[in-house]
């Protein structure tokens, strides 16, 4: 579940917006859901993946990764104390790294453009 929809290089739109109950029984709501770009650091080497069926989730302070989608999607994983590492058909895929208490994929985070404009004048 992603908050910015700009990330997503697909996008569709829910004709009926999906609520959806968080652990602590909070109900944010999904107003669709899309692919994103995400490069990734596997085995100290930086690979491009897409991710699908993400939910677009407005309100959602923190991004965050399903397991259970994960499992629907035939994904097999193992968590370990520090790190999780999940495979798709055999296949190293995704690896996530433990701080306190949470997981956190292990991606490169691709800094955006931006335009500077320098000038000289002093009364700016």
């Amino acid at each position: 579940m992603m908050s910015n929809q700009n990330i997503f290089t697909k996008y569709k739109s829910f004709k009926t917006i999906t609520p959806i109950k968080l652990g602590n029984n909070t109900i944010i709501k999904a107003k669709g859901k899309g692919s994103i770009r995400i490069n990734l650091m596997l085995n100290n080497t930086v690979t491009k993946k897409i991710l699908i069926d993400i939910l677009y989730v407005p309100k959602l302070q923190k991004n965050l990764f399903l397991i259970g989608k994960a499992i629907s999607q035939n994904l097999k994983f193992n968590f370990q104390q520090n790190k999780a590492i999940f495979f798709s058909k055999s296949k190293l895929i995704l690896t996530a790294t433990k701080k306190n208490s949470f997981y956190y994929i292990n991606e490169i985070i691709t800094i955006l453009q931006v335009n500077l404009s320098i000038t000289n004048n002093k009364n700016i």
